[in-house]
């Protein structure tokens, strides 16, 4: 067995499982991401709102002194996990 990766007619990169001899991997086994649509958008939205007003990330200026990934990445990579987390206990 292999893992190949392609692209589907959205343009989104998947993944399946196929076998060794196979060339067609849109009828593999799904090896995809969870479904990043089950995030909360609007929450997340939000949340990075109210972090990037609390640090004071107001203007160009301010980022470009200021630290934005850490924040950026403290949102995101929280409601990541908690998606994973769900996905691995389905």
């Amino acid at each position: 067995m292999k893992i190949l990766t392609y692209k589907d007619e959205n343009r989104y990169l998947r993944r399946s499982l196929v076998k060794d001899d196979d060339t067609t991997p849109e009828y593999g086994i799904p090896q995809d991401i969870p479904d990043i649509n089950g995030l909360d958008w609007d929450g997340i939205k939000r949340e990075l709102h109210n972090e990037l007003t609390q640090a004071g990330l107001i203007t160009w200026q301010d980022v470009q002194r200021g630290n934005l990934m850490p924040i950026v990445n403290k949102v995101l990579k929280r409601n990541l996990i908690v998606l994973y987390k769900l996905e691995a206990n389905q």
